[in-house]
Protein backbone atom coordinates (compact mmCIF):
# COMPACT_ATOMS: atom_id res chain seq x y z
CA UNK A 1 0.00 0.00 0.00
CA UNK A 2 1.03 3.81 -1.15
CA UNK A 3 -0.36 6.51 0.74
CA UNK A 4 -1.76 9.50 -1.03
CA UNK A 5 1.39 11.31 -3.38
CA UNK A 6 3.69 8.57 -2.88
CA UNK A 7 5.45 7.50 -6.39
CA UNK A 8 5.33 4.31 -7.63
CA UNK A 9 9.03 4.00 -9.44
CA UNK A 10 9.42 1.58 -12.42
CA UNK A 11 12.79 0.48 -13.65
CA UNK A 12 12.64 -0.18 -17.32
CA UNK A 13 15.44 -2.13 -19.17
CA UNK A 14 15.73 -1.29 -23.00
CA UNK A 15 17.68 -2.16 -25.85
CA UNK A 16 16.95 -0.04 -29.18
CA UNK A 17 18.02 -2.67 -31.55
CA UNK A 18 17.57 -1.09 -34.93
CA UNK A 19 16.18 2.28 -33.67
CA UNK A 20 17.88 5.19 -33.52
CA UNK A 21 16.15 6.50 -30.76
CA UNK A 22 13.10 6.35 -29.17
CA UNK A 23 10.90 7.40 -26.23
CA UNK A 24 9.79 5.28 -22.99
CA UNK A 25 7.41 5.70 -20.92
CA UNK A 26 4.91 3.60 -17.93
CA UNK A 27 1.20 4.21 -16.90
CA UNK A 28 -1.36 2.81 -14.45
CA UNK A 29 -4.53 0.52 -16.00
CA UNK A 30 -7.42 -0.63 -13.93
CA UNK A 31 -9.41 -3.18 -15.91
CA UNK A 32 -7.70 -2.49 -19.17
CA UNK A 33 -8.27 1.05 -19.37
CA UNK A 34 -5.99 3.35 -18.24
CA UNK A 35 -6.48 5.11 -14.86
CA UNK A 36 -7.78 8.16 -14.42
CA UNK A 37 -6.52 11.13 -11.98
CA UNK A 38 -2.86 9.93 -12.03
CA UNK A 39 0.55 12.41 -12.27
CA UNK A 40 3.47 10.88 -13.73
CA UNK A 41 6.45 11.81 -15.47
CA UNK A 42 7.48 12.88 -18.63
CA UNK A 43 8.30 10.90 -21.93
CA UNK A 44 12.10 9.56 -21.58
CA UNK A 45 13.80 10.24 -24.62
CA UNK A 46 16.56 7.57 -25.27
CA UNK A 47 19.18 7.92 -28.19
CA UNK A 48 21.02 4.69 -29.39
CA UNK A 49 24.33 6.51 -30.26
CA UNK A 50 24.85 7.67 -26.14
CA UNK A 51 22.05 5.63 -24.19
CA UNK A 52 22.00 2.19 -25.49
CA UNK A 53 21.44 -0.20 -24.15
CA UNK A 54 20.19 1.03 -20.73
CA UNK A 55 17.81 1.02 -17.74
CA UNK A 56 15.14 4.25 -17.33
CA UNK A 57 12.98 5.25 -14.23
CA UNK A 58 9.60 6.23 -14.49
CA UNK A 59 7.14 6.65 -11.85
CA UNK A 60 3.54 7.75 -11.44
CA UNK A 61 1.06 9.10 -8.27
CA UNK A 62 -2.31 9.68 -7.20
CA UNK A 63 -3.48 11.92 -4.75
CA UNK A 64 -6.87 10.44 -4.12
CA UNK A 65 -7.58 6.88 -3.26
CA UNK A 66 -6.99 4.17 -5.99
CA UNK A 67 -6.16 1.05 -6.61
CA UNK A 68 -4.64 -0.50 -10.21
CA UNK A 69 -4.16 -4.03 -11.66
CA UNK A 70 -1.78 -3.08 -14.31
CA UNK A 71 1.54 -0.75 -15.66
CA UNK A 72 1.68 -0.87 -19.08
CA UNK A 73 5.69 0.30 -20.76
CA UNK A 74 5.26 1.63 -23.80
CA UNK A 75 8.39 2.36 -26.36
CA UNK A 76 7.76 4.71 -29.24
CA UNK A 77 10.31 5.11 -32.65
CA UNK A 78 11.27 8.72 -32.93
CA UNK A 79 11.55 8.94 -36.53
CA UNK A 80 8.54 7.11 -37.31
CA UNK A 81 6.68 8.84 -34.35
CA UNK A 82 4.58 5.11 -34.03
CA UNK A 83 4.90 2.48 -30.89
CA UNK A 84 7.00 -0.38 -31.62
CA UNK A 85 6.69 -1.86 -28.45
CA UNK A 86 3.56 -1.99 -25.69
CA UNK A 87 4.54 -4.43 -22.47
CA UNK A 88 1.91 -5.03 -19.82
CA UNK A 89 2.63 -5.85 -16.38
CA UNK A 90 -0.04 -7.45 -13.78
CA UNK A 91 0.55 -5.68 -10.50
CA UNK A 92 -1.81 -5.22 -7.30
CA UNK A 93 -0.87 -1.42 -6.30
CA UNK A 94 -3.36 0.87 -3.56
CA UNK A 95 -3.21 4.48 -2.60
CA UNK A 96 -4.69 5.14 0.29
Amino acid sequence: MLVLGEKLNIEVAYDLESLDGASIWARPFVNGNRASGYSAHHLVFVDKKTDNPGVVECWFYFDKPMEIDEIRVFMQDSKADKIVKEISYKISAEWK
